[in-house]
């Protein structure tokens, strides 16, 4: 009996470690699944700038190219639908509002691209904008699921390689491919344009020696990858050398400009799409690698837990071989033993029970037993080595219960701490989830104040926004809110709790409310709020408005970051929509004259 409750003592604490180092495992599987996202944005990258070439060129008078143009136009604006589902999907507020910039960069841009309101150098430039901002979204991607930390050489500089340098290395070679066939369209060729053709190869070749020197690094010590990828990553360097040549031939160093606009545009553009081709084998590299590096880790984890168990059974035998060696004669080791072995079916039920997550058990620690011996009187026999041992096994299993106590209250703070994220994360997805897509003001408003009252169980609440022009408040929707004593609906900066948290733009919370100052009423009775917090709503430097809530009690602390976190998310979301707002009343305008 003994030798199994030491056996579940010391197993379970290490069962329990062995657990948390599966963790390791589900950390590579997550970078795994990063790496579908990762690929649908860099495709979206991919057809974005192949329309902005063929944009290019039809601006420049290739009216040939009108068809492809047209098709690739269609298939972009599939990929942005696609991104979205995935944006959509992650469910991160960091991707989220990077995504939604660039879901307007691209309405823009395709209403331009609809009116043909722009010139070419316009089109490339607005092309490129919304290239660097889907290059940054993929970044955030990536660093979402953690790849840009992993652990392992070989598959940090693969991923460096593929999610880093070539993205930049494309790009680069597009706006060569851009810029240059424009140049040679014209015919002429100034000297800042020969500088920046020279200035972007040069940065072009700075790429690919970057990507040589990861790749090297990752290859070191994997034959199967380099059989895979020395050949095409050479070929490409090659394609490179061979386009960034052409480019310092027939755009840089001759006097007259001869080569053919159209030529020049399809070597690069085969050497574009032999880079994506290199990057697609990259990816289905490192997608192995990880699920192999996956695989071994649960290798391991199991041979551990196999090890664990052969471990635990040892100690029962050899338990079972040292009582079995006890004579009858030895009854006070015995009655100690069994006072120290009390509850252990407690113990067994309590540690099982806090194993499969259920939290609320508290591990009692083994109480010290009362010497039945001075330590001078314990003899010096096999009784004497019994109780000594007995002794010692009570102070280790003392220690493991304290220490398994430990460990419990430990998981139930991060069990706590987890839920306080799960509840602010799904209040900042409902607010997100409101605000999305085209609203009128009011009724958005109405419905945010109604979103943060019911989760922060406010009973009052009001919207202000902003009016720059008049540089006053107004309400624009309350919850539960009673207009008395002939208080405007405007305040300006410094009047009032809201007006003096726009002027300050930081929350304002006042613990002590007059009774005058605010009522929530029902048909029972009517009451003043304990608490009244004003928040402003900023986007950047510029104040969108101010949200007022009051509560018959005081906002936690917990509610009160969730508050200032939703702030920002209601900000951009209100000026956004104030935004189009007054982009329809111009274009209204327009249309009228």
């Amino acid at each position: 009996m003994l030798g199994l409750l030491a056996a579940a003592m010391v197993a379970l604490p290490t069962v329990l470690f062995i657990l948390e180092s599966n963790k390791s495992v589900l950390i590579t599987q997550t970078e795994a699944q990063g790496i579908a996202p990762v690929r649908t944005v860099l495709r979206l990258v991919q057809l974005v700038q192949q329309h902005r070439g063929l944009q290019a060129m039809r601006l420049n008078g290739f009216q040939d190219v009108r068809p492809e143009q047209e098709a690739k136009y269609a298939e972009a604006d599939r990929a942005v639908a696609t991104v979205e589902g995935q944006v959509h999907r992650l469910d991160d507020r960091s991707v989220n509002v990077a995504w939604q910039l660039i879901r307007e960069d691209w309405f823009t841009l395709s209403n331009d691209i609809t009116r043909q309101s722009l010139s070419a150098e316009a089109s490339f430039k607005a092309h490129t904008e919304l290239i660097v901002r889907l290059l940054k979204l993929e970044l955030l991607i990536a660093d979402l699921f953690k790849l840009r930390r992993d652990p392992e050489a070989e598959t940090y500089f693969l991923i460096d390689a593929a999610l880093v340098r070539a993205p930049a290395l494309r790009e680069m070679l597009g706006q060569l491919r851009g810029a240059g066939s424009g140049i040679l369209v014209e015919r002429t060729v100034s000297l800042a344009q020969r500088m920046l053709i020279r200035s972007r190869s040069d940065r072009a070749l700075d790429y690919y020696d970057s990507i040589d020197d990861d790749l090297s690094l990752a290859m070191a010590g994997n034959e199967a990858l380099r059989d895979t990828l020395a050949e095409v990553v050479q070929a490409s360097r090659n394609a490179g050398a061979q386009v960034l040549q052409l480019a310092h031939e027939q755009i840089i160093a001759p006097e007259q400009l001869r080569y053919p606009a159209l030529e020049y545009y399809r070597l690069y553009s085969e050497t574009i799409d032999g880079q994506y081709r290199v990057s697609e084998l990259m990816f289905d590299q490192l997608s192995a690698s990880l699920m192999q590096r996956a695989s071994r880790l649960t290798r391991i984890a199991n041979m551990l837990m196999g090890a664990i168990v052969l471990l635990a059974l040892l100690a029962v035998v050899l338990g079972w071989r040292i009582v079995r060696s006890v004579t009858a004669p030895l009854g006070v080791a015995l009655e100690l033993a069994r006072a120290m072995t009390a509850g252990a079916a407690d113990k067994i039920a309590v540690t099982q029970a806090i194993a499969g997550g259920d939290l609320t058990r508290d591990l009692v620690p083994a109480a010290a037993p009362a010497p039945a011996f001075a330590p001078d009187e314990i003899p010096h026999d096999e009784v004497g080595e019994l109780l000594r041992s007995v002794l010692r096994l009570n102070e280790v299993q003392r220690s493991l219960d304290l220490a398994f106590g430990q460990m419990t209250a430990a998981l139930r703070a991060n069990s706590a701490a987890e839920s306080a994220r799960d509840w602010l994360k799904s209040g900042l997805n409902e607010l997100s989830d409101l605000m999305r897509g085209e609203h009128e003001t009011g009724p958005m408003a109405e419905q945010v104040l109604q979103c943060l009252a019911h989760r922060l169980q406010a009973q009052v609440g009001a919207f202000y926004l902003y009016d720059a022009a008049a540089q006053q408040l107004y309400l624009c929707a309350s919850y539960a809110h009673t207009r008395r004593k002939a208080l405007g609906e405007r305040f300006r900066l410094g009047q009032g709790l809201a007006g003096q948290a726009a002027l300050e733009r930081c929350c304002i919370c006042i613990d002590e409310v007059p009774p005058d100052y605010v009522s929530i009423a029902s048909g029972l009775g009517a009451a003043a709020p304990r608490n009244v917090s004003a928040v402003p709503l900023l986007h950047g430097d510029t104040l969108v408005g101010v949200l007022e809530l009051g509560a018959f009690h005081a906002f936690t602390e917990a509610e009160l970051e969730f508050l200032e976190r939703a702030r920002d998310s209601i900000a951009v979301g209100f000026d956004a929509n104030l935004s189009r707002q007054r982009m329809r009343l111009v274009l209204s305008g327009r249309t009228a004259t």
